[in-house]
């Protein structure tokens, strides 16, 4: 019986968590968008032929290329989490709560996930941590 409240209580704050890495991915998102600068606005403010345009234009690319690779990253974990909360069970909810507590997820490949989300609960339970008993109890 401790065992079933346990699991649902873990399942339940699972949920919340993720929840919680996916709003914040989607703002890590949002900042990401908001800081791809603009190549126009670079030859608008520097005035005639400026040399330093061109410098500041190749640092425009790689930046835009840095958030453009954080955007799709983040995008990537949000799918991942999304599909994690649709498949989670009362079967696999311990070997869900290995890859969320440390964003292990995030080095999942999506392929991998059936394994993962397919897993019963004494495999899981098997390799487990006393950590994840005292966190489901203080939660």
């Amino acid at each position: 019986m401790a065992s079933i409240n346990l699991k649902e209580k873990l399942q339940r704050q699972l949920r919340y968590e993720i929840n919680n890495k996916i709003r914040q991915l989607e703002v890590r998102m949002f900042t990401n968008v908001q800081a791809i600068p603009e190549a126009a606005d670079i030859f608008m403010t520097s005035s005639g032929y400026n040399v330093y345009a061109l410098d500041k234009l190749e640092f425009d690319k790689s930046s835009r290329q840095e958030n453009f690779d954080i955007i799709y990253e983040c995008n990537q974990n949000i799918v991942k989490l999304k599909l994690i909360q649709k498949l989670m069970n009362f079967n696999n909810v311990f070997c869900i709560f290995k890859v969320i507590i440390d964003n292990k997820y995030a080095d999942i490949q999506l392929q991998e996930f059936d394994g993962l989300l397919n897993s019963f609960g004494p495999e899981c339970e098997a390799g487990l941590a006393t950590s994840t008993v005292l966190y489901a109890m203080a939660s």
